[in-house]
């Protein structure tokens, strides 16, 4: 029997420790563990008119606002803790506490890069059409090409909906990128966390070529309608490294036969200064003119 979903959220929010398993010989090492002060940068992926969203980072989170103004519910856009390394494989992770609006749209956004305003990243997405929920889509976005966005990959996380009715939120979702790969995982966020390579909670997909350059870790946001809001929790961003070969006449140095890493708890509410930040045509707070993206004050 399952505990209320009532119940078990308000346990997932006192005791936020989320453990990480790694299977293989790979290496994680922390960039971005939801506890600094650090703000955000935003960067659009796709404007609309003169629509904007409000964002506001404090110690349990970021909330995306669209405000009661907004014409269209089309502004897509993704973030990241700024100051963070570039890198070419890396995780992102966040807990999808809250969707205010019919069509809001989260995800996890991976090698983004902003070079003077155009914005090239990948993302795994929630779906937002025909009422599949437990669908999660695949793009490569590049702003300078006609057609920003453009999927390459599809999957239904079948155990978000058992017996056929998709579990409600708040959801746990991870992303990454190794290599020529990205692979998924989501489950319900007051639950175990999964394997990856666990089919019932994710799956991985090929890269399209040309997206090996590296970039930084981040969230996607989009499809807020007016007066709408998403509600990101405990963001967490990690470097992935492959550990050196063994030292010849050192049987097992430089292996790792197993890894896994328990999450420190985050910060007491209020213990991270609250940031606040607009995201629209210019993006948070563009220095360039024209430019899509920028660094949010606080």
């Amino acid at each position: 029997m399952r505990t209320p979903r009532t119940v078990r959220r308000l346990v997932a929010l006192a005791f936020p420790l989320v453990a990480l398993a790694l299977g293989g010989c790979r290496v994680v090492a922390p960039i971005y563990d939801g506890g600094a002060a650090a703000p955000h940068r935003y960067a659009v992926l796709t404007p609309d008119g003169s629509d904007t969203y409000a964002a506001r980072t404090t110690g349990a989170g970021t909330t995306v606002e669209a405000p009661p103004t907004n014409a269209g519910v089309n502004l897509r856009a993704v973030f990241w803790p700024d100051g963070t390394a570039s890198v070419a494989d890396g995780q992102s992770c966040a807990t999808w506490t809250a969707q205010l609006g019919e069509v809001v749209q989260q995800g996890a956004a991976l090698r983004i890069r902003d070079d003077g305003g155009r914005v090239r990243a990948i993302t795994v997405t929630g779906n937002i059409t025909f009422a599949q929920r437990a669908t999660f889509n695949f793009h490569t976005w590049d702003t300078a090409r006609a057609g920003e966005l453009r999927q390459f990959g599809q999957h239904v996380v079948t155990g978000l909906v058992p017996g056929g009715e998709v579990v409600p939120l708040p959801w746990r979702v991870c992303a990454r990128t190794t290599g020529d790969v990205v692979e998924l995982k989501a489950w319900d966020a007051d639950e175990r966390e999964p394997a990856w390579g666990d089919a019932r909670w994710g799956t991985k997909v090929p890269i399209p070529d040309g997206w090996a350059a590296p970039g930084a870790i981040g969230w996607f946001v989009g499809h807020v309608s007016p007066g709408g809001a998403a509600r990101f929790d405990d963001l967490r961003t990690w470097l992935l490294e492959t550990p050196p070969p063994p030292t010849p006449g050192r049987p097992g140095a430089g292996t790792v036969e197993a890894l896994t890493t328990g999450e420190p708890l985050p910060p007491p509410l209020g213990r991270r200064p609250a940031v606040a930040a607009a995201i629209g045509p210019l993006g948070a707070a563009a220095a360039t003119p024209g430019a899509r993206g920028g660094t949010a004050g606080g």
